[in-house]
């Protein structure tokens, strides 16, 4: 188990506060009623202006209330928290499944079936455009200041309207939901409107653990329109400090489809599970693929010694040869170490790049911490591993990897995706997903491209049974290279 500490004695002898010192609060608390009942399948607005002011914002659809939402989140102390605001009402029936298209359009797949949904009917599909011209009026967003908050518009307003605010918390038990607790109405001073209109701060009492219902009231704009939604949810786990650290040279993204960023030591760390034995792992090299022997690599430093064992030396190792889509097998091996010093993303670091740009990260990652998108086996700065199937220090380690090269038109733009289906150990760390980008940056036109090894500072890493299929057509080689192993590799995650 994850906490062998938490036995099933203690856990049943817990109480509500007990778990209550350690879950992690909701970034932002939906509020029943209000906003939504059964609210499901969040996407996010990644088309660039297509669908109006709301690019980067989360749509969420509801079954119950026949609505699609807005909601955002920003990072206050290293943790998430935000806000939700309703966007629009009279769905034909619940939304299920929600998605952009290339032409900015939000659909919904809507259904009405074995749960009620105000709109009625008992199944729909439906889609959302903007007409590329008519600005809705609209709460765009907040966020949290130090004695208040700041809504912005998205559009101009008129006369000014103090807005309402009230706060209020949730029970935590066990219990079916909760009412509001504590709920009040605060005193709202030092209101603000910015030069351009489009921009409140003010200032009220702030508490931690509570919902801010922000609501403008008859908030009109320029052209005497009147607010669309007039009611902004904020949930604040916690107030900003006093001082704090000065912005500094962004180093990593925020990631498409997510809230994370780059290197997050905040994002959940995968669970652990049991690796498969080194029997199914060991894959005999297929007749059509090329061994990575010693007449394959670029770089003389790396040698391979009378066991077929390539340690990592100085400098990078590439491949001769250039690669596109293809199936790769490896096994790499850490060098024991019990020196504090040498922990990290510096127990054992050699990364491979998958066409010499995408990295699949190789560090130790048996009872040794680091972030979730650079653990072993994690699409480095993107997508941490499913799990963490690793083996301890000195076992041999397995790679099984199906890579499907991303695609450019012919005058360098981009147009689909790396895709990568990968095993570590015989169990399943990656089902078909899309890499965003090179560890560097954004995609940049490219054909194929060598394999290879990072050299990284840290402890030993060697490497042996290195092999490669070149030119494996990756959707047609899916369904059979997700059963490469017992049924297990995928079961037990």
């Amino acid at each position: 188990p994850a906490r062998p500490d938490f036995t099933k004695d203690k856990v049943q002898s817990m109480r509500a506060d007990d778990f209550d010192e350690f879950r992690s609060p909701p970034a932002v608390w939906l509020v029943r009623e209000a906003i939504a009942n059964s609210p499901g399948s969040p996407i996010w607005d990644t088309s660039k202006g297509k669908f109006g002011p709301f690019a980067g914002q989360m749509f969420i659809g509801d079954q119950r209330q026949s609505n699609y939402f807005r909601s955002g989140v920003e990072k206050i102390n290293g943790e998430y928290q935000g806000w939700c605001v309703d966007f629009l009402r009279g769905l034909d029936s619940g939304p299920v499944k929600m998605s952009f298209d290339n032409a900015g359009r939000l659909w919904s797949a809507q259904v009405g079936r074995g749960w009620f949904s105000k709109g009625g009917k008992r199944t729909a599909i439906q889609y959302v455009e903007w007409d590329g011209r008519t600005t809705p009026f609209a709460i765009h967003s907040a966020s949290l200041t130090k004695t208040g908050f700041s809504v912005r518009f998205t559009e101009r307003i008129g006369r000014k309207m103090i807005p309402n605010v009230s706060s209020w918390g949730y029970h935590y038990y066990s219990t079916y939901g909760s009412p509001p607790v504590d709920q009040k109405m605060e005193n709202v001073t030092n209101y603000q409107l910015s030069k351009d209109r489009m921009t409140v701060t003010f200032d009220v009492p702030l508490i931690e653990k509570k919902i801010y219902a922000i609501t403008f009231t008859e908030q009109k704009n320029t052209k005497a329109k009147l607010l669309g939604f007039d009611t902004i949810y904020y949930t604040l786990n916690q107030t900003r400090p006093a001082r704090e650290p000065r912005s500094g040279r962004d180093v990593g993204w925020s990631l498409v489809g997510s809230s994370w960023s780059r290197n997050d030591k905040n994002r959940p760390i995968p669970p652990v599970v049991a690796p498969l034995s080194t029997d199914i792992c060991s894959i005999p090299t297929p007749e059509k693929a090329t061994l990575l022997d010693s007449t394959q690599w670029t770089n003389p430093n790396w040698k391979f010694d009378e066991n077929g064992v390539m340690p990592r030396e100085k400098g990078n190792n590439s491949t001769r040869k250039a690669y596109g889509d293809a199936r790769i097998h490896l096994e790499f091996r850490f060098d024991p170490s019990d020196n504090d010093d040498w922990k990290g993303q510096l127990f054992g670091n050699s990364g491979i790049f998958l066409m010499s740009g995408y990295e699949m990260q190789v560090v130790n990652s048996y009872q040794n911490p680091t972030f979730a998108d650079g653990m072993c086996g994690a699409i480095y700065g993107q997508h941490p591993p499913r799990v963490n199937a690793s083996r301890k220090p000195g076992e041999w380690q397995f790679y099984d990897i199906l890579m499907k090269a991303p695609v450019f038109s012919e005058d360098g733009k981009f147009e689909e995706p790396l895709r990568v289906t990968a095993f570590h150990n015989g169990i399943m760390i990656h089902d078909d997903v899309w890499v965003y980008g090179e560890v560097g940056g954004p995609y940049k036109k490219h054909g194929k491209r060598p394999l290879m090894i990072q050299d990284h500072k840290g402890t030993g890493v060697s490497f042996r049974n290195l092999w490669i299929i070149e030119d494996f057509p990756y959707d047609l080689n899916l369904a059979a290279f997700r059963n490469t192993f017992s049924k297990s590799s995928n079961s037990s995650i």
